[in-house]
């Protein structure tokens, strides 16, 4: 190996000392040996002066200075970046001890907090067993309730079906015209006891036959070929404004103080709490509230209110079959006993006995009739039969129907009475009101129109 071998070698491991015979040798003294051999090999060429070895000597020697310099100053980096890496080494083992006292410390902190949750977790599963067990408790009871609630209304309570309902008050009405018909007079008798009756009860005749009837004077009722119409109107009217106007009409006794007028009044004063202009919210619940109450209290007066037999007087907790029979009686009397009684025929006694039961049937199948719809959430109103006097009557009409005498045929649309002015008011047209839930009584539908009778210069 040459010298410049050697010195090659020993740079690239400067770590290294240079042993010939198992002793150190200093850096030194191996630098100089090679130097010295370097010179031999150039004083051993004979192509080569003295000078020109020794220029070529001292460069190469200042090109190996300056290498040991790079050699020297990475050295110190190496050990400055040893030290960095010894500090960074220190500092990571201690943040390894504090992260693995932290994680034991969360670990414990998570096996307390798995502890707490499953505690909790049978705490909520045993009360939602118990709440599950009362819920299913209320379940049966309202499923109990339901089947209760609905065997009663199978056997009481049903709602009414508007086609039953219109049937019922058109025979009502038929009866009335069929007994106005029967009972009453001529119009040339009928307008000479009218002018034989005191000045008191010719005024009170007139105002009731106003609220029926554009009539103004008796000779028009004595040249009408059909004055039991007039008749007919008047005890329509007499059974709306006793029977059908008040849901609590078993309550009149006929007396001053009877409380009839005054559960009406609590009762209207319960639909309109809130006013008729708004429809509130709070006032539709109150609508709601005062119809369940007329109901309720309905259904607690007529107990069988669900039966059908029209003849029979409807008996309830508050009084008995013979009770509502003289309570009939006596609406019966009342009206035999009013002004218009003078457009009644004349008849024998047992003749007026036949007239007045006949009569007091009437009264009855209206109570029947009107005390089973006062059980029914859906509410029923009859119009004033005045609104109706002087209008224009149509065929089309949602509200009006000729009376038979005027054979129209409604089914073909006759429009020949077109027109004509409604004269009379036989019976009023009948509004429902809400539905069988207690609900929409802010919305109406009719039930049956108002028969009426129009300004005919054939009749």
């Amino acid at each position: 190996m040459d010298a410049f071998s050697r010195l090659s070698d020993f740079l690239k491991s400067p770590r290294q000392t240079h042993s010939s015979r198992g002793s150190s040798v200093p850096f030194h003294s191996v630098r100089d040996d090679a130097l010295s051999e370097i010179t031999d090999g150039y004083a051993s060429d004979p192509d080569t002066t003295p000078s020109s070895q020794l220029e070529r000597t001292t460069r190469r020697m200042r090109r190996m200075e300056e290498t040991m310099i790079a050699m020297s100053n990475e050295l110190d980096e190496a050990r400055m970046l040893n030290e960095k890496q010894s500090k960074a080494i220190r500092t990571l083992r201690a943040a390894s001890t504090r992260n693995s006292t932290e994680v034991d410390a969360l670990k414990e902190v998570i096996v307390n907090e798995r502890a707490r949750f499953k505690a909790s977790q049978n705490e909520l599963v045993d009360r939602l067993r118990k709440v599950q067990g009362q819920l299913d408790s209320a379940t049966l009871d309202l499923r109990k309730a339901q089947i209760s609630t609905f065997k009663q209304a199978q056997t009481e309570w049903l709602p009414e079906d508007d086609s039953k309902i219109r049937d019922d008050l058109s025979q009502i009405y038929k009866d009335i015209r069929s007994w106005a018909k029967t009972y009453g007079d001529s119009g040339t008798s009928c307008a000479s006891k009218f002018r034989r009756l005191d000045e008191k009860t010719q005024r009170e005749f007139g105002a009731k036959v106003g609220r029926v009837s554009s009539l103004s004077n008796i000779d028009e009722i004595e040249m009408m070929k059909h004055p039991f119409i007039v008749l007919a109107a008047l005890l329509s009217e007499f059974l709306r404004h006793l029977v059908f106007r008040n849901p609590f009409f078993w309550l009149n006794d006929g007396s001053q103080k009877s409380l009839h007028g005054k559960f009406y009044d609590i009762f209207l004063k319960m639909c309109t709490a809130f006013g008729f202009a708004v429809l509130t919210r709070n006032r539709i619940d109150r609508v709601t509230e005062a119809h369940a109450w007329r109901t309720q209290l309905s259904r607690f007066v007529f107990k069988n209110g669900g039966h059908r037999n029209m003849d029979q007087p409807i008996s309830g907790s508050l009084r008995s079959e013979k009770e509502a029979e003289e309570f009939h009686s006596t609406m019966a009397n009342i009206f035999l006993r009013s002004s218009a009684a003078f457009m009644m025929k004349d008849l024998y006694e047992n003749e007026q006995d036949n007239r007045k039961q006949d009569l007091c049937m009437l009264v009855t199948r209206a109570a029947n009739v009107y005390g089973r719809l006062q059980t029914q959430r859906v509410y029923y109103s009859w119009m004033e039969p005045a609104d109706l006097i002087g209008v224009d009557f149509f065929i089309a009409s949602p509200y009006l129907r000729a009376d038979r005498l005027h054979k129209i045929d409604e089914d073909e649309g006759e429009t020949t009475m077109d027109g004509a002015r409604v004269k009379i008011v036989l019976s009023p047209v009948v509004l429902a009101h809400g539905n069988s839930h207690g609900e929409d009584y802010e919305r109406h539908r009719v039930i049956a129109k108002a028969v009426v009778y129009l300004e005919d210069s054939q009749l």
